[in-house]
């Protein structure tokens, strides 16, 4: 009787995990962010200043490609023909059907200014988005003064 109590309570927590997900799928498409194309991925997400706490709105951000040799690995922001979006009056942003791959995020400050957001001093901030779909990478906390 016991197991199949286990059983019974282990298919119900797969059920309300799976409801979970369906939940925040169709949450993004309610907040208009479009499924995309195969193959390619949309990037969502918050800069957040980290000083002030406050929204960056209004900012341009690019994404640049992470190139993968062996061991090492090394990012190229393509200013003219990489992927770029503005960041809305709440900081909110999205890269809409990008191809899915390893990115690294920049917030330009002007011309021929962009800051890498960084996970430690030296060392730039690599998201994986090679699964597709939609990423909502959440709050990004960056060192910003405009």
């Amino acid at each position: 009787m016991k197991q199949v109590l286990l059983l019974i309570g282990a298919w119900a927590l797969l059920v309300m995990a799976s409801c979970g997900n369906l939940q925040q799928r169709s949450s993004s498409q309610e907040a208009g962010i479009p499924t995309p194309d195969a193959g390619n991925v949309t990037i969502t997400g918050q800069v957040i200043s980290s000083s002030t706490g406050k929204p960056i709105g209004n900012t341009i951000l690019r994404l640049a490609e992470v190139v993968r040799f062996g061991g090492e690995a090394a990012f190229i922001l393509d200013e003219t023909h990489g992927s770029a979006t503005r960041t809305d009056e709440s900081g909110r942003f999205a890269f809409v059907n990008v191809p899915a791959r390893e990115y690294v995020l920049f917030l330009s400050a002007g011309e021929n200014a962009n800051f890498a957001v960084t996970e430690a001093p030296d060392r730039a901030k690599v998201w994986d988005a090679r699964s597709g779909g939609v990423l909502d990478i959440g709050i990004v906390r960056v060192q910003w003064t405009q």
